[in-house]
């Protein structure tokens, strides 16, 4: 045991030294110093994942062009928004896209986001807004490797929305290898109205949901008898087929009032600096994710790596 503490102590201190400004950043939000080399918790994990994991499948994960391709071949039968245009320079969007509300993305991080009204598009003012966009890498502020080989575009997606009278709701299912852990569902995402809930991979409401679970935000619940537009036996199903036994991922839906539409998928949900006003939350989702599951203790490492994912792997196997 003394051995093990030895060791990890020193593999701590190397990563610390090596990846100073994401552990400072750990500390900043969590007010405490992650054990990455053997990590315990998901804000642990998750900061272990973009250190270690080098998962092929990130990338496309991470894409959202990609992403979108990946879940209509895997699963051809589930709706997704329908992609008008994509290319890396905004005067070559369609001339006339009178009619069609959109929304103008990037494909290669989060938060890039325009509403397109319906009518003309002044292409100069896009171009000004976006301005800076395809040269953000989201890689290297946040270390989150999946990003990194992700050529950025711009692309237009249709508005599911068109034509409904209900509101959107956004649906997150959290992943794990070959569970559903949480599902999230939020009605006026990024507004004034908007409003969440927390449920278990049954359906059933996350015990005492306070207003606030995302941590920077203060989050308000949606009424007590909300009920998921689609039942979390069939949204656990399709998450579980666009997984495909990774050992974790963040898969996102959108419910348009008629249909279920596949959005993205999240390879570093909540960047590892997440706070759940429920620490409940936080131990289900740390306990759910299985490291033993991840691709860089699957698949044969070498050097360095070899040697750390062995001890790792004992660790993870005599840990109580």
């Amino acid at each position: 045991k003394l051995s093990a503490k030895i060791t990890r102590h020193a593999i701590n201190s190397l990563l610390y030294v090596l990846h100073p400004y994401l552990v400072a950043q750990y500390w900043r939000t969590l007010r405490r110093f992650p054990d990455i080399a053997v990590p315990r918790d998901v804000n642990e994990k998750m900061l272990w994942r973009k250190l270690f994991d080098r998962n092929p499948d990130f990338v496309t994960f991470s894409d959202k062009l990609l992403a979108k391709e990946y879940v209509r071949q895997r699963h051809p039968d589930l709706a997704q928004s329908p992609v008008l245009w994509s290319g890396t320079d905004l005067h070559d969007l369609p001339k006339d896209l009178a009619g069609r509300r959109c929304f103008l993305k990037a494909n290669h991080s989060s938060g890039m986001n325009i509403a397109l009204e319906n009518g003309p598009v002044d292409k100069h003012q896009l171009v000004k807004a976006t301005r800076g966009w395809l040269a953000h890498r989201h890689h290297r502020i946040h270390g989150e490797w999946g990003y990194r080989d992700v050529s950025p575009e711009f692309f237009l997606e249709a508005d599911i929305s068109a034509g409904q009278d209900t509101d959107i709701v956004d649906i997150i299912v959290y992943v794990f290898s070959d569970t559903v852990t949480l599902i999230v569902a939020t009605t006026g995402e990024k507004t004034a109205r908007e409003r969440v809930a927390v449920f278990d991979a049954d359906g059933c409401r996350w015990n005492a949901l306070p207003v606030s679970y995302y941590g920077r935000a203060a989050k308000v619940a949606l009424p007590d008898d909300f009920k998921l537009p689609v039942d979390a036996a069939t949204l656990s199903r399709q998450a579980l087929l666009i997984a495909h036994e990774n050992d974790h991922l963040r898969v996102d839906f959108m419910w348009n009032g008629e249909q279920l539409h596949f959005c993205e998928t999240t390879v570093y949900p909540g960047g590892g600096y997440r706070r759940y006003s429920d620490p409940g939350i936080a131990r289900l989702m740390g306990q759910s994710w299985n490291l033993a599951d991840a691709w860089f203790l699957r698949a044969p490492q070498s050097g360095w790596r070899r040697r750390y994912a062995a001890w790792l792997k004992s660790q993870l196997q005599t840990r109580v």
